[in-house]
């Protein structure tokens, strides 16, 4: 595959929370809209730039789940997209 070919099975959303770049990552039809759609309604209230100080309080306060884990390791993140779950990628 080269860099121009286009995955349709991954969604990539890239949004500004709090003035922070964001980006979604999830697999297609594995993600409900609805709720994808109030999540950003809810990402894009954040307005507080205490909660960027580290993805620990970030995760714990803005992210509006009822499971939610951070992680370092990038293999495991690609996993776990693969897998089902969705990930967030926040400047800063």
């Amino acid at each position: 595959m080269t860099r121009d070919q286009e995955i349709f099975d991954i969604i990539r959303r890239d949004i500004v929370i709090g003035g922070h770049k964001a980006r979604i990552y999830s697999i297609d039809g594995l993600v409900k809209d609805a709720v994808m759609g109030k999540m950003m309604i809810f990402f894009y209230s954040i307005k507080d730039e205490s909660f960027f100080k580290d993805a620990e309080t970030f995760a714990q306060n803005c992210v509006p789940c009822i499971e939610v884990n951070t992680q370092k390791d990038p293999n495991a993140v690609a996993r776990d997209i693969l897998s089902g779950v969705s990930a967030m990628f926040v400047e800063g």
